[in-house]
């Protein structure tokens, strides 16, 4: 229980510390809104700087939901297994890092092992069966 009340609190407290600037954000983004659809443009030069302030203020975020329509995009492709996705996103994999490279290559080297180690009891038996005759 404590821990969600710490999250409600720190939520509560990231609201009301950040709840100025996104007011004045809100606002100055109304008022340019209502600057395109008026066609007032005697204040152009000071409204296109406030509009290109709006668009760097936004730009992460809507560069992170491009990401995730492109990455939907992609997911809804490849269930219907398009050809052209899948090379995308098998050229994609080649050249990106490997995360679990050393755990996929300590397992390969232990399969190894056991395959000799099981085809040598194998050549131990088949050579006890020939002596054994």
């Amino acid at each position: 229980m404590g821990n969600y009340l710490f999250i409600i609190y720190s939520f509560i407290t990231f609201i009301y510390k950040f709840s100025e600037a996104i007011f004045l954000t809100l606002q100055e983004f109304a008022s340019n809104v209502m600057w395109l659809i008026s066609f007032d443009y005697s204040k152009q030069a000071d409204n296109i700087d406030s509009l290109r302030d709006l668009v760097e203020l936004f730009f992460p975020y809507l560069l992170f939901i491009l990401l995730l329509k492109l990455f939907q995009f992609s997911i809804n492709k490849a269930r219907k297994r398009k050809a052209g996705i899948i090379i995308l996103a098998s050229f994609i994999q080649m050249f990106l890092p490997d995360p679990y490279a050393e755990r996929t290559i300590k397992v390969v080297q232990v399969q190894k092992e056991r395959k000799a180690s099981k085809e040598s009891e194998n050549s131990l038996k088949k050579s006890e069966d020939k002596n054994a005759e």
